[in-house]
């Protein structure tokens, strides 16, 4: 099992943020293709977290949601490819304003 702090994913994130479009897309789509390409030593990877996860005793639905299946890794590449598509658009820009009380929160 491999456990990454939380604090990389923000950082990755914020990377990613500070590309233009036609690289942040081209990382994003990278990602997509190597979920497919990698997709048996994903499963086999799994198979072990899921063993492991047996072995600790955790069961039902939080041991359901550690399953990948193909389906889900193909559900999860076409959804990075979506995000791929849409960052030309969307990074960067206001999408809506709440107000809250006192405090305004642009998402």
């Amino acid at each position: 099992m491999v456990i990454f702090p939380p604090w990389l994913a923000r950082s990755g994130s914020r990377r990613l943020q500070s590309l233009d479009p036609e690289e942040r897309s081209q990382i994003i789509m990278t990602i997509a293709d190597n979920l497919i390409k990698r997709k048996p030593e994903i499963l086999i990877a799994n198979e072990a977290d899921l063993r492991e996860a047996r072995a600790c005793g955790i069961s039902g639905s939080l041991y359901a949601r550690l399953a990948i299946t193909g389906a889900k890794l193909a559900a999860l590449a076409n959804g990075l490819r979506q995000i791929a598509e849409s960052s030309y658009d969307n990074v960067g820009k206001v999408v809506r304003k709440t107000k809250v009380g006192f405090l305004t929160i642009t998402v």
